[in-house]
């Protein structure tokens, strides 16, 4: 290998199992995987995918009076703390 390949191989260690840096690192000692390859397989590896954004669910009661709104209520954040990012809370 050269000394650039051998780096990216460290770098790659915590992204791959052994058995896949081995495979990776015996094509590269046979010619079949170029430094630059290698650099874009850890770059891919190591970027991370973002995570979803998880949605808000509307959980408020309407308060009406004579017909017209007054305010909300809304359930206490510990409810939600798992499925809203969010702990807004309007009590009306």
């Amino acid at each position: 290998f050269t000394l650039t390949a051998g780096y990216e191989l460290t770098l790659m260690a915590p992204h791959f199992t052994d058995n896949q840096i081995q495979a990776i690192a015996t094509k590269v000692a046979q010619g079949e995987i170029a430094t630059r390859e290698l650099t874009r397989m850890r770059e891919d590896a190591m970027t991370t995918k973002t995570p979803r954004k998880l949605k808000e669910i509307s959980r408020q009661h309407k308060i009406l009076a004579n017909g017209a709104q007054i305010g909300t209520i809304s359930p206490p954040s510990y409810w939600r703390a798992k499925a809203t990012r969010s702990s807004r809370t309007c009590y009306g």
